[in-house]
């Protein structure tokens, strides 16, 4: 089967577009949109990519899942910290700019910190590849 999305639904330059509903706030917006892109018919899965800048949480995870149809799946972005060869010299790596991270593409860490919160059913039914 091929699905169609988006890498994020978190895109307000779409209200009026794929966002018909009034948010009364950007965080309500940031908190709640999902439930609406995951209702449009052009739309069958979608990126998770703020997980790519920390691990994912089953509360997370599962607060996804109760705005999204049964057929619905999600690509999850992983964690940079174990994807990224050498982190990169931007401020916000603090200590670890421009170092070589020891953990990259390192399998237990992916089990216990990316995947581990994914083990619910409610979570697993809607949870597609992970990039």
């Amino acid at each position: 089967m091929i699905r169609f999305g988006t890498s994020s639904w978190n895109y307000p330059g779409w209200k009026g577009l794929v966002y018909k509903r009034p948010y009364r706030s950007e965080k309500e917006f940031t908190r709640t949109s999902l439930r609406e892109y995951a209702s449009d018919p052009r739309f069958s899965t979608v990126g998770i990519d703020r997980f790519f800048y920390s691990p994912p949480t089953q509360k997370s995870l599962l607060e996804y899942a109760e705005m999204v149809p049964e057929n619905f799946l999600w690509v999850s972005k992983v964690w940079e910290h174990i994807t990224v060869p050498q982190f990169p010299t931007h401020p916000r790596y603090g200590k670890l700019k421009g170092k070589e991270n020891p953990d990259f593409l390192d399998s237990q860490i992916f089990e216990d910190r990316v995947l581990a919160p994914y083990r619910s059913e409610e979570v697993r039914r809607h949870t597609g590849p992970f990039v």
